[in-house]
């Protein structure tokens, strides 16, 4: 019986988002992304439910009967797969217009290899050397998407002014990057990847359809992240996380301590999500309002949100699945500024 409660946890959250994704392909993206968000929680949750039922009906005993990475793997895979699927599906449908289906396919093997790449990592070893393996592991994904991004977008090295501008701002605040590499893709964006010594990117849309003071803002808001260490805080946080909920159960300790770890690797996460993540968009928002002006900032958002078709007021649980708070709330925050 167990058998079938899990074949649905895997197989039916991703068919939600694939029927809703299809349901609303043709309505405007601002309404799609709000529907389909709606869709991908209510799978999460559906998964969740019917894993945990799964398990009571005789899934974790099942399990028990392995040891070390043949269990682990044997039980995040079911609870993993589904979510990677949907999240994916969720990506393809809400930016299906833009998408480029190399970067979708690229970007599922990537997110497989950071998942059970983790997951091994941290069941073959064990104490502070989980903590040394992951860090080298995550410099080592880190430099991979980097040279992914450029390999698939065809990156071309920016030279000229705005380049130098770029430049002279991260000297001037001490922001390491290597080179700034201009992108084929007409969707206007801009971000900083790699570990150490940064890359620049920004898109040929970006440069097309803001102006220079608009790209600036953008390109000092990705900046921004760097210099307030955001990406390594937000490495840092889920590190912790697994390392508390994962060790834990190799040890012979008393029940309540495990739960203990386990509710506590939760509560992390979830303070990940829903504070600390949009707290780092504001202050990206105020470096890139410092260094290029916040009316240069706003208009820039107000610009991408029109072009993007993202909805500029969301509400609350929408702006922690994106890890972004609403374009209406940046611009209040950034129109408060002295």
């Amino acid at each position: 019986m167990w058998q079938v409660v899990l074949i649905l946890a895997v197989v039916l959250p991703p068919t939600i988002v694939l029927v809703q994704g299809r349901r609303y392909d043709k309505i405007n993206r601002k309404e799609r992304m709000i529907k389909l968000s709606k869709a991908y929680i209510a799978s999460i949750f559906v998964e969740l439910i019917l894993f945990i039922i799964s398990g009571v009906l005789g899934f974790f005993d099942y399990v028990g009967r392995f040891s070390g990475i043949s269990g682990t793997f044997i039980l995040f895979g079911p609870a993993l797969l589904p979510i990677i699927a949907s999240t994916l599906l969720l990506a393809y449908y809400s930016e299906k217009e833009t998408m480029n289906r190399k970067t979708l396919l690229l970007g599922f093997v990537l997110l497989l290899a950071i998942v059970f790449g983790t997951i091994f990592l941290f069941m073959a070893t064990e104490g502070i050397t989980n903590f040394v393996i992951f860090i080298i592991y995550s410099m080592g994904v880190a430099e991979v998407f980097s040279k992914i991004v450029k390999k698939v977008g065809k990156g071309e090295v920016l030279t000229g002014e705005l380049s130098e501008e770029i430049r002279e701002i991260c000297r001037r605040y001490g922001i390491k990057i290597k080179n700034i590499h201009v992108l084929k893709d007409d969707k206007p964006y801009a971000l900083v990847s790699g570990f150490g010594g940064k890359d620049v990117y920004v898109t040929e849309g970006l440069l097309e359809k803001l102006d220079k003071d608009e790209v600036i803002a953008v390109i000092a808001h990705e900046l921004g992240h760097v210099k307030k260490k955001h990406l390594f805080k937000s490495s840092i946080i889920p590190i912790v996380a697994v390392t508390l909920a994962i060790i834990p159960m190799n040890l012979d300790l008393p029940v309540w301590v495990v739960i203990s770890t386990v509710l506590l690797s939760i509560a992390l996460i979830i303070y990940d999500f829903t504070v600390l993540r949009l707290k780092n968009e504001y202050e990206a928002d105020e470096f890139a309002a410092k260094i290029a002006g916040k009316e240069h900032i706003i208009s820039a958002l107000k610009k991408l949100a029109e072009i993007n078709e993202i909805p500029k007021d969301t509400p609350r649980w929408f702006d922690v699945m994106h890890s972004h708070p609403s374009i209406k709330k940046r611009i209040k925050r950034l129109e408060e500024m002295v």
